[in-house]
């Protein structure tokens, strides 16, 4: 009888316990974490961004059933030294939460590791030895911040010296791990299976008019390096080769992006960022792709015209639930 009256006295006891820590020690560790942030803050109060050193980009989002999102924000550095350098001010300027900085430093410590490890391999084939300052340099990592309003998104960005890019974005819906893979290139045929032939075969040709709009001489050093990459142990004559008079299958010379969403593959992505695209001399082929994928595009025109000056550089197809979005990526500055 005793023993049970002890078990029950015990158990009000925990509960007691429990409830003052809820009450009374939760909310002071809670208060610490953001007098911890509130005195980070002030520690780079007189900190003045170089905005020389930062890249400037906004995107939209154009879905099926919701108006476009064009409060999406992206900021990256590709100055590596002058980042580095001024690592917590940046973070504590874009109000980074802790799990961005964390997973920045978990990244580039497991790249460096990685790094180190191929460096390790290679050694042990007796091959030469790398220079102290090329592997710095190999171990410079640019870093890019981004920001949805409307959806209450952040993200960090990490690109390694291959270009291919990782991130993590944290919001409502909790954390996802991106990686933007370079190296692991799509080919046309995967993409189609992605959105389906017909989708496919419109949005190609849409794509073919993209870059035959942009304004520099790249769409004739593109249909040559197609040549080249298509014929390459034909004879080869540039001597009356056009891009009007012969199909090109251009796009296999483009650089592309593959992302997976933890390690699930969510979206392709195609780059203009060599191309000088201006968003006024493709407003109706922009038009045409939100079309080919019936999307919402009732304010696109209006979209287009706030930005007409603006360079296109990016487009994004990705997949949500079954249902296709396509993110058009652009800049008024030089990329």
């Amino acid at each position: 009888m005793n023993y049970i009256l002890f078990l029950i006295f015990f158990a009000l006891l925990v509960v007691i316990v429990f409830t003052v820590m809820k009450k009374y020690v939760l909310p002071k560790t809670n208060l610490e974490d953001k007098d911890i942030q509130k005195k980070l803050k002030e520690n780079f109060s007189n900190f003045v961004l170089d905005k020389s050193k930062v890249i400037y980009e906004s995107s939209c989002k154009l879905t099926e059933n919701n108006e476009l999102n064009d409060n999406r924000v992206a900021w990256g550095f590709d100055d590596c030294k002058y980042f580095h350098d001024n690592k917590d001010a940046i973070f504590s300027h874009y109000d980074c939460d802790k799990e961005l900085i964390n997973y920045y430093d978990k990244k580039v410590n497991d790249l460096d590791n990685e790094f180190d490890n191929s460096i390790k391999e290679y050694q042990s084939n007796n091959l030469p030895k790398f220079d102290k300052e090329i592997t710095l340099l190999m171990k410079n990592y640019r870093v890019g911040f981004g920001k949805d309003n409307k959806n209450n998104i952040k993200k960090i960005y990490l690109a390694d010296t291959y270009n291919n890019i990782y991130s993590l974005k944290i919001g409502n819906n909790g954390q996802t791990e991106s990686h933007y893979d370079t190296n692991n290139t799509f080919t046309k045929k995967e993409f189609i299976k992605f959105i389906g032939e017909k989708k496919g075969t419109n949005f190609f040709k849409e794509l073919k008019n993209l870059v035959k709009s942009s304004s520099d001489n790249s769409v004739y050093d593109l249909e040559i390096m197609n040549q080249i990459n298509t014929d390459y142990n034909a004879d080869f004559k540039n001597d009356g080769v056009t891009f009007e008079n012969k199909d090109f299958n251009f796009e296999d010379s483009m650089m592309r992006y593959k992302r997976t969403d933890n390690n699930k593959v969510v979206a392709y992505i195609f780059a203009f960022t060599d191309e000088d695209i201006k968003l006024k001399n493709c407003k109706e082929i922009i038009i045409n792709i939100g079309k080919i994928f019936n999307l919402n595009t009732n304010k696109l025109d209006e979209w287009l015209d706030k930005n007409n000056d603006h360079k296109l550089t990016w487009i994004s197809v990705n997949k949500k639930d079954g249902k296709h979005e396509i993110t058009l990526y652009h800049t008024n500055k030089e990329y």
